[in-house]
């Protein structure tokens, strides 16, 4: 995958990334302030039954009082001061009979509920408390306790007060009213919430309803309302991490890709915008730089010792297949002559014979000549010493595993060109192995078969498809096959990718006297 696209991934993860995380806070904002809502709704019906209840309790310890000064003295006057002049004090026996201690606009008779059996029989508890009833349109709300020793209840009603409503609405922060059961209790969308208390008859049943209305002291976490602010932050944190992308891509990805480029190229062109920068990008600029340029330099010389080297061939050849063959057939003219001249001419004989040595004498400087040429040509003492020599040096310098075996009494019967050309031979499959093959292991051999010579070099190196030898002749191939022609051998390759390379020159023992 290439750095372009690495860096579109990673810029397209961190929009998306932030993205995300702006969801899971706008959740988490929404969730939090949800359960605050809870909250805060539980907190205010607490509140509204707290101030009902407290408000009742107190008329209820009244009510107490004034049936505890009952049953000391029934003609007692009932002296706890009373909410209001609209409050009645009714005792009732176990009959249904009442007795009036303080009148109002509510007269017994008009009470339905006192006309009631279950009423009287179990519905009044002990201890006291408190319902509530309608009669003829009218809210009433009525506290009730028992009196001692006269086995009688007596009941303190009001009618339902307003003012009652307007302090309950200033205690709660919001507006309370009175209404029916049936009104449910549903929360308005926004910032308004609603609640309500039931009010129970003498059963326990609802009768009506003490509803409480407001605004929440918090503003309540919705999209709608909190999607400006996100927006404004997502477009932020985009623009960021674009700017962010845009610098690192203008100052690091494009510099990187064409490094890239430079070094598959081996183009200086690339990197040329930043040989001025004074960061990393510039220095290894400058380090590509100046690798390119002792890159061009040593491919130069080398060009150059190649040219060299190939006219230091070229001309030995040329002496060998011109001018030594002209005087080998010289030589072979004067042979000719002297075996036509009588026997007793012993003065010509001897003549010729001088000339032939000369001849013979001036084709070996020559051939030594055309040896000196070669590049390092047999100065060993043996062929066998030149040829581990050659192979061995590579084993000190470049730690490769060497291994020679040479026949040294074959060896004597190859002529100097012959042990030149097996030399460079040598040289060349070397060169090739290590250069080319990155071969770790390579081996010489020489030994008869037959009537046949045969030499053998092998390595473990790269290797290479036989198939197609186009891509890997030249000055390789080329000057070997060359070679073992002017030898006079066969030359076979046999290389396979990954499992080296063997070369092998045949040629008949019988030819290596006459070159």
């Amino acid at each position: 995958m290439s750095i372009s696209r690495k860096f579109a991934l990673t810029f397209s993860g961190l929009t998306l990334g932030l993205f995300l995380a702006l969801l899971c806070l706008q959740w988490f904002e929404v969730r939090a302030q949800t359960q605050q809502r809870h909250l805060f709704l539980s907190e205010q019906r607490t509140f509204l039954r707290h101030w009902i209840t407290a408000d009742h309790q107190s008329l209820l310890e009244e009510t107490r009082g004034m049936a505890y000064e009952l049953s000391k003295n029934s003609s007692a006057a009932l002296s706890s001061p009373l909410p209001s002049s609209d409050t009645q004090i009714w005792e009732l026996d176990s009959s249904g009979n009442t007795t009036i201690h303080r009148s109002g606009n509510l007269r017994p008779d008009d009470v339905k509920l006192l006309d009631t059996t279950s009423f009287l029989k179990g519905s009044l508890r002990p201890e006291g408390g408190w319902f509530y009833f309608h009669n003829n349109g009218a809210f009433y709300n009525a506290t009730y306790a028992p009196t001692q020793g006269r086995q009688n209840w007596l009941l303190q009603i009001r009618e339902w007060d307003p003012g009652f409503l307007r302090k309950l609405s200033t205690l709660m922060d919001g507006s309370v009213s009175l209404g029916s059961v049936d009104r449910a209790e549903s929360q308005p969308d926004g910032d308004r919430y609603l609640i309500s208390h039931n009010l129970n008859d003498w059963r326990g049943q609802p009768l009506m309803a003490v509803t409480a209305h407001g605004r929440y002291p918090f503003s309540a976490a919705t999209w709608t309302e909190s999607k400006t602010p996100v927006i404004v932050f997502l477009t932020f944190g985009v623009s960021v991490i674009f700017t962010l992308a845009l610098s690192l891509h203008r100052w690091v990805i494009t510099p990187l890709n064409d490094i890239k480029a430079s070094l598959i190229n081996e183009q200086i062109k690339p990197v040329i915008p930043y040989l001025n920068r004074s960061d990393e990008i510039g220095r290894v600029a400058r380090l590509i730089e100046n690798t390119g340029a002792q890159r061009d330099a040593l491919r130069k010389s080398e060009s150059e010792l190649q040219n060299a080297l190939d006219e230091r061939n070229q001309l030995g050849r040329d002496l060998h297949d011109g001018i030594i063959q002209s005087l080998y057939g010289t030589g072979m003219t004067l042979a000719t002559i002297q075996a036509r001249l009588p026997g007793d001419d012993a003065i010509n004989r001897a003549s010729l014979d001088q000339s032939r040595a000369s001849l013979n004498e001036a084709i070996l400087d020559l051939r030594n000549f055309i040896t000196g040429l070669e590049p390092e040509a047999i100065k060993q003492p043996t062929f066998t010493a030149a040829i581990t020599g050659l192979i061995n040096s590579t084993e000190t310098e470049l730690k490769v595993k060497t291994k020679c075996s040479i026949d040294e009494n074959l060896a004597r019967q190859l002529s100097i060109t012959q042990r030149a050309h097996l030399l460079q031979i040598t040289r060349e499959a070397l060169s090739n192995a290590l250069r080319h093959g990155e071969a770790t292991e390579v081996s010489a051999e020489l030994q008869v078969n037959g009537s046949y010579v045969e030499y053998h070099f092998r390595d473990n190196g790269r290797g290479f498809t036989t198939t197609n030898n186009s891509a890997h002749e030249g000055h390789g191939l080329e000057n070997l096959s060359n070679r073992a022609r002017d030898l006079g051998a066969t030359f076979s390759v046999q290389s396979t990718p990954g499992m080296g390379t063997h070369l092998k020159l045949t040629f008949e023992l019988s030819r290596t006297k006459i070159a």
